[in-house]
């Protein structure tokens, strides 16, 4: 990004004010960026408030379920779930899913946690290992049911900006390749997904987009 910013100063033409402007958006940017990746405690923490405000915003609106106790009539549909570990008042680990059966999805899930299947699923493997080391319980494991949406694009592109916007190395057990299904609606090619910037109107933002991988093709969505 370093780059992108000698590059705007030697081709645009910026005020003082506009290139004070253009380096605090470049910091504003770097902070998040190292919110997201960086593994010290100081960034660490200020990512996990981020968290723990987005998890109690959805545990006030959403319905929720602990203990591995579901309402099989509240959850039969199709739509965008998370699954967290809060304990202690403290986020410590999430995850976000989509399922066409949230109800079956959970369940699946639920036979994977504290028991000794084995599981090549990340945020199976990480909660089985905080389950073990006795830093959460089975009552502190949120089963949360953000969206019911039908429309496969839809449910995918939703889970994906949700994943985007939470991104944590060491917080959130998503896996890095978010979207491997063909869902282009131009030319039903993969799309991938990512937090990108952009220098628009003298300014640098912080934006999360979804491309398709064909090059020939230029569909983009923008969150």
């Amino acid at each position: 990004m370093k780059e992108l910013i000698k590059f705007i100063k030697k081709t645009a033409v910026l005020t003082n004010a506009e290139i004070k402007q253009l380096e605090n958006d470049y910091n504003e940017i770097k902070f998040l960026h190292e919110k997201i990746h960086s593994k010290t405690d100081e960034f660490l923490n200020l990512r996990r408030n981020d968290l723990d405000l987005f998890f109690k915003n959805l545990i006030a609106t959403c319905d929720f379920f602990t203990n591995f106790i579901f309402d099989k009539k509240k959850l039969e549909f199709s739509g965008v779930y998370m699954i967290c570990a809060y304990a202690n008042n403290e986020f410590i680990l999430g995850y976000i899913g989509e399922s066409k059966n949230i109800y079956k999805r959970w369940i699946y899930h639920s036979k994977k946690i504290n028991t000794k299947n084995s599981s090549s699923q990340r945020v199976h493997k990480q909660l089985n290992k905080l389950l073990r080391e006795n830093k959460i319980t089975t009552n502190d494991i949120y089963f949360i049911k953000i969206a019911e949406i039908n429309n496969l694009r839809e449910r995918i592109f939703h889970e994906t900006e949700l994943i985007l916007k939470t991104k944590s190395i060491k917080l959130m057990a998503n896996n890095k390749n978010i979207l491997r299904l063909k869902l282009c609606p131009i030319c039903d090619g993969v799309l991938n997904a990512k937090i990108d910037v952009i220098f628009k109107n003298n300014r640098l933002y912080n934006i999360y987009i979804i491309k398709c991988k064909n090059k020939q093709c230029m569909y983009e969505h923008i969150f």
